[in-house]
């Protein structure tokens, strides 16, 4: 929902809504549940005021790298001309590919996209000048450590625990990237 929201906002803002197509990055080996993140971000996108339809909601298969989504994007872009297009993808290397497709095209300015996982090549990408990546939602997998002791020293105490524990996301965009990582430029 975050990623979907945090495009809406962008979409809104930069295009006064008018989305032409949602291009949807995944990747099905991952299973049903990595794929949750994707359906979460259309419902996201559509809480805003574009409301896409499902028929301006494409999919591709971008198998978690880089150069295959390049590759799938490719083909979107050679079919569909698009203009307008909101992308999410599965991971940062999706949504870099997606975007590397579009500037091959010479269609950076027909596209906004948003990654999951924030890590360092997406930080590095949201730093260049006129990047079309707004943003990446980060998991902070460097904190697991901590909240997994205190969990685990609570079940060793027998002390009621919750059945499921998750871990506070957060949208990183060109504008916060230095705050949370700075030391990328180090």
């Amino acid at each position: 929902m975050i990623a979907g929201r945090a495009l809406g906002r962008w979409a809104s803002r930069k295009w006064n809504g008018d989305v032409t197509h949602v291009l949807l990055v995944e990747l099905s080996a991952a299973g049903r549940l990595p794929q949750l993140r994707l359906t979460g971000s259309l419902a996201g996108l559509r809480e805003n005021p574009p409301g896409n339809s499902d028929d301006q909601v494409f999919r591709v298969e971008g198998c978690d790298t880089l150069r295959r989504s390049i590759a799938a994007v490719r083909k979107f872009v050679r079919l569909v001309r698009p203009r307008r297009v909101l992308i999410t993808a599965i991971n940062d290397a999706c949504a870099v590919g997606a975007l590397r497709a579009f500037e091959e095209a010479g269609l950076s300015a027909q596209c906004a996209a948003l990654g999951r996982g924030a890590v360092k090549d997406a930080r590095m990408e949201m730093r260049r000048a006129n990047s079309r990546l707004i943003g990446s939602v980060a998991f902070f997998p460097e904190r697991y450590e901590a909240a997994i002791i205190k969990l685990a020293n609570a079940m060793l105490k027998n002390e009621n625990v919750s059945p499921a524990v998750f871990t506070a996301h957060r949208l990183i965009t060109p504008d916060d990237v230095d705050r949370f990582y700075g030391n990328d430029l180090i």
